[in-house]
């Protein structure tokens, strides 16, 4: 039988283990909702793909700008600056990840009016990465 300074050691490992685990979700689930949210979002110059920001804490309310956004591959520029700031999540410091996109117009193309899209494409792409999420996590367990 474990003594009481051996149960609080082992405790003390289980609780590092899953706030490592946890902060490890986090940032694998929001680097596939980025992913997913950019890569399906409608395309013409790239601007709306590249704009998809990710963020510790608090929502951004800046928009990315460049000179060039990169066309169908603007979501491969959200995707390279946002998944360093997912991936660094931490629950101990951290409250919240936040993956925004403040373009005056991205509501209307969630809404449907591209034709490469159809309307919901945020909210598919959110169901799509979480279970995308837990099926990874599941395999390599």
């Amino acid at each position: 039988m474990a003594t009481p300074a051996q149960s609080a050691l082992r405790l003390q490992r289980i609780a590092q283990a899953l706030r490592r685990n946890r902060d490890s979700l986090v940032g694998d689930l929001g680097v596939n909702v980025l992913r997913r949210v950019a890569i399906t979002t409608p395309h013409d110059t790239g601007r709306a793909r590249s704009n998809w920001l990710v963020t510790l804490d608090e929502k951004s309310r800046q928009s990315y700008y460049a000179p060039n956004y990169g066309g169908p591959f603007g979501a491969n520029n959200a995707i390279a600056r946002g998944t360093p700031v997912a991936m660094s999540y931490r629950g101990d410091i951290n409250n919240s990840l936040h993956i925004t996109n403040n373009l005056r117009y991205i509501g209307k193309l969630n809404e449907g009016s591209s034709s490469q899209a159809s309307a919901g494409y945020v909210q598919e792409g959110i169901k799509v990465a979480v279970n995308l999420t837990i099926k990874r996590r599941t395999l390599t367990r």
